[in-house]
């Protein structure tokens, strides 16, 4: 049974570096297989990928840069039109005082200029009834005097006639 069991060692030592043998020749020869056909195509693809995500962090880092610049105008752009419309604003509501001032201006001045005219119309006005005033207690006067003269009147009958002429001037100066 040793016997055999020596046999058996010694077959299968041998089994073993055959099978040994036998791998190591076919990984090699596999070796120089992929070495001799594939490996030019499996580094040209592996280098195509290696400048692919390069190109591609590069054009992510220049869009981030373009993308941040963009940014930057785009606040710039909305300080300048926030300082616009403020300035517009500002314009507006300085013109509407302005506007304001000047209506309110003429509008006094207009005003002022009426009320000069009213008094001056007034005046006018006062002056053509004492005018005409003047001239009624004038005729009214040589009327009383030539009534006086046409007849001799005693106290009483003076006193009347003096009543009656005040009425008519008072009468006269309503209707006017």
């Amino acid at each position: 049974m040793t016997s055999t069991l020596l046999v058996a060692a010694g077959a299968s030592q041998s089994t073993t570096i055959g099978n040994i043998l036998f791998v190591s020749i076919s990984f090699l020869l596999l070796i120089f297989c992929v070495k001799k056909f594939a490996w030019g195509n499996i580094t040209k693809i592996f280098d195509e990928r290696a400048n692919k995500i390069a190109n591609d962090l590069d054009s992510a880092e220049e869009a981030r840069v373009r993308a941040s610049e963009l940014q930057r105008q785009r606040e710039t752009e909305l300080k300048n039109a926030r300082q616009d419309s403020m300035k517009i604003i500002n314009d507006a509501k300085d013109t509407a005082s302005k506007n304001s001032q000047q209506i309110l201006s003429s509008a006094k001045e207009e005003a002022q200029m009426i009320q000069k005219r009213a008094q001056q119309q007034i005046d006018l006005e006062k002056q053509q009834a004492y005018a005409c005033v003047k001239s009624d207690i004038a005729s009214m006067s040589l009327q009383i005097a030539q009534q006086i003269l046409e007849k001799e009147l005693d106290e009483q009958t003076h006193q009347a006639l003096i009543h009656s002429c005040i009425e008519g001037l008072e009468e006269y100066n309503e209707t006017r």
